[in-house]
């Protein structure tokens, strides 16, 4: 009776040690689970602002595009402008000449 209460007492403490293993596996689990929900919810986060920053950067973009061809438009107009007083000046110093 004694080999058998040994193993019967065997186990038992087998089976206690395999429920705290069991139990902190369970924990460890829930742990990773929380963290990879935490991490899933950051990323989204973080997906959700890169796509607002790409949406302001092609928004700048076309405002900054729209301006330079603004800007060229008055720069040709003002080359245009320069040009018509460079010829009256030298037809006015033409004229001061005669």
């Amino acid at each position: 009776m004694t080999e058998l209460n040994t193993a019967r007492e065997a186990l038992d403490a087998l089976r206690s040690e395999l429920a705290q293993v069991q139990a902190r596996a369970e924990a460890q689990a829930s742990v990773a689970a929380e963290r990879q929900q935490d991490t899933a919810a950051k990323l989204e986060t973080a997906l959700a602002e890169l796509e607002s920053v790409k949406q302001e950067s092609r928004t700048a973009l076309d405002k900054a595009q729209q301006e330079a061809a603004e800007a060229r438009e008055h720069a040709a107009g003002l080359a245009g402008q320069l040009e018509a007083i460079t010829a009256q000046n030298r037809e006015l110093t033409d004229a001061l000449k005669k």
